[in-house]
């Protein structure tokens, strides 16, 4: 059984996926027999499919690629937890670059079997298992996420690791109905159902590119109140003032 199976969702990547994929070489290193890459292409019309068929031609063992029609990344993310083999699964975009080497690392951290595990917490005093037992605790580890405690860690999907039948024992996937801050409402939603983090300082994650969608439009504004709504829902049970 794989560790480990890196999501990739892709849609006309062509420009930089090979600069990615070199960096995603690094980063498993020697340590492919317990990785799976999984590319998710999202209907790409450019050179994409070629260069991730010639990836997956070279060691299909280790890379695997799933065709889609467009449909967005949360769609393309959900079809990579639905089919990833790894006792974990994680996140990663076409255009980011990793740590090199990272894998055995990882199987230190995870040999407590965390339910989640994030890299690149900023400010941590010490890395290592937390139990999150009481509604102070998962309010602390989402504030994190959200960047108003310290420690921090970026809001985005970047550097969170996820135990897999904890995502399908929890029916966790990625709202399909957000375009905007979709990743957050899915680690806050995790959080609120984890019952164990691993947090750590190792910087593995470094995004390159930027890719926004305009703000001012009308899907983007439905977008922005069906996350309000959902956060809204998650916070119901929490006590309006915590200690």
């Amino acid at each position: 059984m794989k560790k480990i199976t890196f999501v990739m969702p892709t849609y006309n990547s062509a420009n930089y996926l090979e600069r990615t994929l070199k960096s995603l070489t690094q980063m498993i290193g020697a340590d492919k027999a317990v990785v799976e890459v999984l590319f998710i292409d999202d209907g790409s019309t450019d050179q994409t499919l070629t260069l991730l068929e010639k990836t997956v031609a070279t060691d299909p063992t280790t890379y695997r690629l799933l065709k889609a029609k467009h449909g967005g990344v949360s769609k393309a993310r959900n079809l990579g937890i639905k089919n990833a083999t790894g006792e974990y699964v994680t996140f990663i975009d076409s255009d980011d670059a990793y740590t090199k080497n990272f894998i055995p690392t990882f199987l230190k951290q995870i040999e407590s079997y965390p339910d989640l595990l994030w890299e690149d917490v900023h400010q941590l005093k010490d890395s290592g298992l937390h139990q999150i037992r009481t509604l102070n605790e998962r309010l602390k580890c989402m504030s994190m996420v959200l960047g108003i405690a310290k420690p921090f860690i970026q809001e985005g999907i970047a550097s969170k690791f996820y135990r897999r039948e904890f995502l399908l024992a929890n029916k966790l996937m990625f709202n399909d109905k957000i375009v905007v801050s979709e990743d957050t409402l899915f680690i806050l939603e995790a959080i609120d159902k984890a019952q164990s983090i691993y947090l750590s300082d190792l910087k593995f994650y470094q995004i390159l590119e930027e890719h926004s969608l305009s703000r001012f439009n009308e899907k983007v504004l439905a977008s922005e109140l069906e996350y309000e709504q959902r956060i809204d829902k998650i916070l119901q049970e929490y006590p309006p003032v915590m200690k």
